[in-house]
């Protein structure tokens, strides 16, 4: 049998991880001692791992192996809103720290290892915060800087120590706030004032779609770090939707396209415009999300009617492009 050196011409590559780049390459993956390709993976959701409690007005960060879940409702109270966070390593979640607060509807960015979360309230009787807590990976840590204003219901990008948080409310805000891990400075203001939009990119190359400004909408802007300018619009207006990704690879999900309607549209944005692609398994909005455009993760929120006690704890993975797979044989 001829081998593969005699048939490409060349040996297989031993390599650092997944860090094949085109597509039908196979190298050896001398990191986790498995042979890897490079396949195109046509755009498709698929279920993951449960969360361990049924969750909305939760919110997350991090990769689609390895993502934290942070706060939220419970089906069950009072006091409804949750201190708890659960870690996701691309198969099935686990309890977390626990969070400073009961807390809802926050801002979150960065890593399992390196989180942020900023703002949000309590639910019965509602509190708003202006709060920012660290997360290690283990513990979450309250640090000293606060929003100029407490706020709710934000878009939020970026990492722990260069973040976004976008509009949010009450009241409904126009306003960008700036995070360089220590402190919150004002940035550009919103063409428009917006809550629960979703956000992504840095905080050089931010974006932000969707939510209601007031009324439902598909509006996109893209920041630069000092300006926001408006771009094409989501092709389903709807708020309370998640997503992440960069600035010019961006994903958005669920949300919903009407009150109290749920969805489950996902769009994909590549610099000037969003296209339709795979539809969520599972109708929802006010959820939370992470990852990327290629390597998407969502999980949790309204999972049918959004009423008290139809919190889901559902999660779902969204895969497109061309990706690293593990080569198998039987």
């Amino acid at each position: 049998m001829a081998e593969y050196r005699e048939i490409q011409g060349a040996a297989v590559q031993s390599l650092a991880s997944s860090t094949g780049t085109i597509e039908g390459q196979i190298w050896y993956d001398n990191v986790n001692g498995a042979f890897k390709i490079q396949e195109f993976v046509a755009a498709a959701w698929s279920t993951g791992g449960a969360l361990p409690s049924a969750r909305k007005a939760n919110r997350g960060a991090g990769t689609q192996t390895a993502s934290f879940s942070a706060g939220g409702n419970t089906p069950s109270g009072p006091p409804y809103s949750t201190d708890t966070t659960f870690e996701y390593n691309g198969t099935s979640w686990s309890s977390g720290g626990t969070l400073g607060a009961v807390v809802q509807n926050m801002g979150a960015a960065g890593t399992l290892t390196a989180g942020l979360l900023f703002g949000g309230s309590s639910a019965g009787p509602e509190t708003l915060y202006n709060t920012t807590q660290h997360y290690d990976g283990t513990s979450w840590t309250t640090v000293p800087a606060t929003l100029p204003a407490a706020l709710q219901t934000m878009g939020a990008t970026g990492i722990q120590t260069a973040a976004l948080s976008i509009g949010g409310s009450p009241p409904l805000t126009n306003v960008t706030n700036e995070y360089d891990g220590s402190v919150w400075t004002a940035g550009g203001n919103l063409a428009a004032a917006t809550q629960t939009n979703v956000g992504a990119g840095t905080q050089t190359a931010g974006l932000s779609a969707g939510g209601k400004n007031p009324s439902i909408t598909g509006t996109t802007e893209e920041y630069d770090g000092t300006s926001w300018t408006t771009s094409n619009p989501l092709n389903t207006a709807r708020d309370q939707l998640n997503g992440g990704g960069t600035q010019d690879a961006g994903i958005a999900f669920a949300g919903g396209p009407s009150i109290p309607g749920l969805g489950t549209e996902t769009e994909l944005y590549d610099g000037t415009s969003w296209t339709n692609s795979a539809s969520m398994s599972v109708a929802r909005k006010n959820l939370g999300g992470s990852g990327t455009q290629p390597s998407a993760l969502a999980f949790g929120g309204f999972g049918s009617t959004p009423l008290p006690g139809n919190e889901s704890d559902a999660t779902e993975e969204f895969n497109y492009g061309v990706q690293s797979k593990t080569i198998t044989t039987t």
